[in-house]
C-alpha cells in the first residue's frame, strides 16, 4: 500500500483511468451496449496482461511502504511511457497513409 498520500491520489487516478480504458476495449467486442460500465474483476485484468505485466503487478502487490511507491509510480511511467511511443507510432502511420 502507498506510504505517501500523494501517491494514493495518483493511484486511484490511474485505476479509474485504466479501469475505464479496459471497459471501452471490453464493450467494443460485445453485441450490445448494457448501458453502464463494469468495473472489470481482479482475474479479468490478470487474464488481459502480457506476462511481463504480470511480474510487475506480483512485483508492486508484494512491496510495502515507501518500495511500493517507487514500484507503483515506476510501472505506471513505463506503461505511459509505451503508450506515448504506440500513439506517435500511429500517428505517424495514419499521416503517411494514402486514404
Amino acid at each position: 500500500m502507498a506510504s505517501v498520500d500523494i501517491v494514493k491520489m495518483f493511484a486511484k487516478f490511474e485505476v479509474a483511468e485504466q479501469e475505464t480504458i479496459a471497459d471501452i476495449l471490453k464493450s467494443m467486442k460485445m453485441d450490445k451496449t448494457e448501458g453502464a460500465l463494469k468495473v472489470p474483476t481482479k482475474a479479468e485484468v490478470e487474464a488481459m496482461l502480457h506476462p511481463a505485466g504480470k511480474e510487475v503487478l506480483a512485483k508492486i502487490e508484494s512491496a510495502k511502504g515507501a518500495d511500493f511507491d517507487k514500484a507503483y509510480v515506476a510501472a505506471q511511467l513505463d506503461g505511459h511511457r509505451i503508450l506515448l511511443s504506440f500513439r506517435k507510432t500511429i500517428s505517424r502511420l495514419v499521416r503517411t497513409a494514402s486514404i
